[in-house]
């Protein structure tokens, strides 16, 4: 959600928090000025890939498991990052819920977003290798934009590295989409200090502002790209 209101505000209502992480927007009033790699990426997709903008997402959920269970060996993805069928056929049923596919002899890749006007949010993107050779990510993301853009939506949150914030594949891939980035502010407040410091046990974290410090070990293992590997950067 996106709050109007001013720092001081969050902080005495949420006074614990996680560390601050910028993301990049899209601001779809303003014009596109895709660099000539994308744009030439582009080009590349539109001669190799059908994207469609699936109706029922649910249909297309063994095509969305298949592509992110290959994504989820190749980064070796555990936990909740790896997601399991159930949670993504919750997901794909959720109102707001837009998924695209990009189609060559069979689905290469799909992204899934959420909208409510005028915000939306990119959430996922899983493809084959042959998304790779063909550049269908480039084409899925003209697509949607283009999408919610007739949906009246003016900002587009395409979220930030993964992690520590490293400049990986994906971070590069989102920010050549984006016009500019917003601070994202992740708060929340501690309501029984006792029980916390004994989950967060004795002096562990201390010196770090991850919330909860129990799960701070988790900060250094999230920094796997989520759906773009290092080749989509490349020209």
């Amino acid at each position: 959600m996106h709050a109007d209101v001013e720092a001081w505000q969050l902080e005495r209502a949420f006074p614990d928090r996680i560390d601050f992480k910028r993301h990049l927007i899209r601001d779809l009033d303003e014009p596109a000025h895709l660099p000539a790699h994308h744009r030439r990426h582009v080009r590349r997709a539109s001669r190799a890939v059908e994207v469609e903008l699936c109706a029922d997402p649910l249909e297309h959920l063994d095509d969305w498991v298949r592509l992110y269970e290959k994504l989820v060996a190749r980064r070796g993805l555990s936990g909740v990052r790896a997601f399991s069928r159930q949670a993504f056929q919750r997901q794909l049923a959720l109102p707001g819920l837009i998924a695209l596919r990009a189609t060559r002899h069979g689905t290469v890749g799909m992204t899934l977003w959420f909208e409510d006007a005028p915000n939306a949010h990119y959430h996922l993107g899983a493809f084959s290798r042959e998304d790779y050779e063909v550049s269908a990510s480039y084409a899925l993301f003209v697509v949607a934009l283009e999408h919610l853009c007739g949906r009246r939506v003016r900002w587009v949150d395409l979220g930030g590295a993964p992690g520590t914030g490293s400049e990986d594949g994906l971070m590069r891939f989102k920010r050549d989409w984006a016009s500019g980035e917003r601070i994202a502010n992740l708060r929340g407040r501690v309501m029984n200090r006792n029980a916390y410091a004994a989950l967060a046990g004795r002096g562990r974290g201390a010196t770090t502002t991850w919330f909860p410090q129990y799960r701070a070990a988790e900060r250094d293992l999230a920094g796997a790209s989520w759906g773009y590997d290092d080749e989509s950067s490349t020209g």
